[in-house]
């Protein structure tokens, strides 16, 4: 079972029927990856979502969505002469998910994931599944698709890592958050998601 925490900065979020109401927040996904039966297809399977922004009640509400409320700060610094993160902490206060992360960023290319044959199909098995799915806060199964380019990350490493949500679920304890399949460091990505979410 491959389960992944994707915490990120969304630094132009914005409706396109209102594009000029754009917000900045930070987010973290946590999800394990599965296998569509009826298409075949690989995809994700969402544990929920904290979102740092008052605007989170909306779909919370609205399309039952699993995102809850949380507090995230990043401190990042971006060495641009090295190419890589000179440091990278984020921080969550959350009671359905609180987190504390510290990553090395080593500034190198990902060239080979462990379990793959190839560099392309273990990312594509671990940052292109484009369809998610999900319990709806009601019980219901829901599913929403995003859409985003080829990423091109350099390799990372866990300097300390305290997932709340993950170490509750029993998925990954706290003891074992530090060893980590792979740390994948995008420093930056456009992406649309597609909303409203639909029922399955």
């Amino acid at each position: 079972v491959w389960v992944s925490a994707v915490p990120f900065e969304d630094q132009d979020f914005h409706v396109l029927a209102v594009p000029r109401m754009r917000f900045r927040m930070g987010q973290t996904n946590y999800r394990t990856y599965v296998i569509d039966r009826e298409t075949g297809e690989r995809a994700v399977w969402f544990f929920g979502t904290t979102l740092g922004h008052w605007t989170v009640i909306a779909p919370h509400l609205a399309w039952r969505l699993p995102w809850h409320p949380g507090r995230v700060s990043f401190d990042c610094e971006w060495d641009a002469a090295a190419g890589r993160y000179g440091h990278y902490r984020m921080r969550t206060r959350s009671r359905w998910a609180p987190a504390a992360l510290d990553l090395h960023d080593t500034g190198e290319p990902v060239r080979s994931i462990d379990g793959w044959p190839d560099l392309e199909d273990g990312l594509i098995a671990l940052t292109h599944p484009l369809t998610g799915f999900y319990h709806r806060r009601d019980g219901a199964l829901g599913s929403y698709a995003v859409w985003h380019e080829r990423l091109r990350p350099t390799v990372g490493a866990v300097r300390s890592a305290r997932f709340g949500l993950l170490d509750r679920l029993g998925v990954v304890p706290y003891a074992e958050q530090a060893r980590t399949h792979s740390v994948l460091i995008q420093r930056s990505t456009e992406f649309t998601v597609y909303l409203p979410p639909r029922l399955v």
